[in-house]
């Protein structure tokens, strides 16, 4: 088998793809083949050009293999793409109301990740409930689709008759 990097990206890009199918509607993949559609494909210079939207796809796809971590990689990744509205570490409260209002996220919807995630960034081992990195794990996933719509669309916000505020 090709075990080059590039064939790798490639597969890891599909993979990430068919995860997002569903939440992001500018992409289409059908599950059962191994290529992304020509109308998907302006999906992957997005991605691969951009190393911080990489950083945070890989997050997110581990959040689903690794569930001990889950929590922690929904959060990182979230709080990557808050720094692509706003990197200033200074103002991150600036970061985080542009991207809701730009992807149409309630501040509880947002908090509810980094909040699930905390006690586990700091350290503390303790049990997290299944249905909450589920829930992290979904939320996650649909911010990113999100944000890729975002993306996709030159940077304006997303309209709320097609994206309802979570």
């Amino acid at each position: 088998p090709d075990t080059t990097p590039a064939k790798y990206l490639s597969r890891l890009l599909i993979y990430a793809v068919i995860a997002l199918v569903g939440l992001c509607p500018s992409l289409k993949v059908d599950p059962s083949k191994s290529e992304v559609p020509l109308e998907t494909q302006a999906i992957i210079p997005l991605v691969v050009g951009d190393q911080r939207i990489m950083l945070a796809l890989r997050d997110l796809m581990r959040s689903i293999a690794e569930f001990d971590t889950a929590v922690v990689d929904c959060a990182r990744a979230i709080d990557g793409l808050r720094h692509m509205f706003w990197p200033d570490e200074d103002d991150r409260d600036r970061g985080w109301k542009l991207m809701r209002n730009n992807l149409n996220l309630s501040q509880p919807y947002v908090s509810f990740i980094s909040d699930a995630s905390k006690r586990l960034r700091h350290g503390n081992r303790e049990y997290i409930p299944q249905l909450t990195i589920d829930e992290c794990t979904k939320r996650s996933w649909n911010i990113m689709g999100r944000f890729l719509e975002y993306r996709l669309r030159g940077e304006k916000c997303l309209p709320l008759d097609e994206f309802p505020e979570l």
